[in-house]
């Protein structure tokens, strides 16, 4: 300048990332958040034999298609899946279900409600759980106090894995009921479930009706649960305890079940034993534990020849 100094101009930025910002990565969920989301699967399955790698001949093939399909509505979450499997000469649609979560309709609020394929959310002595076509409801109510499940369906409804066509068939057997879950309050629950089958392909030797109650209380240490179940003829009883300290836990399991005891589906659980598992689990150091199980019983159902009472 007139003075005779120089002056440089110097300009300086940052290097550009090739990542997204964060608040474009933001922006991204935020539009990705009330979409709906089509998920599609697919496997190839082929069974070969021979002497050789390079003289296979293939016996059997199999595919199958996985299609999903999830994302949020005014009414609640909605969910769906399909299976198909494809063999030779046969197409099957194999497992197919509809569901919505988190429901909201009015007053009726935090329900959910499944079509099609569905597997029961309980289970107990009375009724072991099965995968059943038709349609289930579960709700809770009274200030999330009492949650209870409505269903009714065909068994065998979805079919899972790679079964040759033929050993999985429709059949005209159905299964209703509907299970209550009680909770007054924190430290103590019960639950009964009634459960009911029907149809001309269900075994001759199940019983129509089974029932099923069971209470738990909880205290600081110490937690108690009772169930008896009945299959509208003879009953199961179970009773557990259980004692826990920070380096301590004993179990027990007393159980006399009726050796004629039966399951709305099949043979009861343990059909025919009275006894009790008693299970002790103890940790005096923090790298050792020691565990302990004795499991005794009298077998009713195939007692010992020489002694049927041992």
């Amino acid at each position: 300048d007139e003075n005779g100094r120089w002056t440089t101009e110097w300009l300086g930025i940052f290097p550009k990332s090739e990542e997204p910002t964060y608040e474009e990565l933001m922006r991204r969920e935020e539009e990705r958040a009330r979409n709906f989301k089509l998920r599609y699967s697919m496997e190839w399955y082929s069974y070969e034999e021979g002497r050789r790698l390079d003289d296979l001949e293939r016996s059997s093939y199999s595919w199958w298609h996985g299609l999903t399909l999830n994302g949020p509505t005014p009414y609640g979450n909605f969910d769906s899946s399909a299976s198909i499997r494809r063999f030779k000469t046969t197409t099957d649609l194999t497992y197919f279900t509809l569901g919505l979560t988190d429901g909201n309709l009015g007053r009726f609020k935090g329900f959910s409600l499944r079509g099609f394929d569905f597997y029961p959310n309980f289970g107990n002595l009375s009724f072991s759980g099965a995968t059943l076509r038709g349609v289930m409801l579960n709700s809770p109510g009274f200030n999330n106090k009492l949650n209870y499940t409505v269903f009714w369906g065909r068994e065998s409804g979805g079919r899972y894995g790679n079964l040759s066509p033929g050993l999985s068939k429709t059949r005209h057997s159905f299964l209703e009921g509907f299970n209550l879950d009680y909770s007054p309050t924190k430290t103590n629950n019960y639950r009964f479930s009634l459960v009911h089958g029907h149809g001309r392909d269900r075994a001759s030797y199940l019983n129509r009706y089974g029932y099923d109650l069971i209470s738990s209380w909880n205290f600081d240490k110490w937690g108690l649960s009772y169930e008896i179940a009945q299959d509208s003829e003879n009953f199961a009883q179970l009773l557990t305890t259980n004692f826990s300290l920070p380096q301590l836990n004993f179990n027990t399991e007393l159980r006399d079940i009726s050796k004629k005891f039966l399951s709305i589906t099949g043979s009861g659980w343990l059909q025919g034993e009275r006894g009790g598992v008693f299970n002790l689990n103890y940790t005096p150091l923090e790298k050792l534990t020691i565990s302990s199980s004795l499991n005794l019983y009298q077998d009713r159902l195939s007692p010992a020849q020489e002694n049927d009472q041992r």
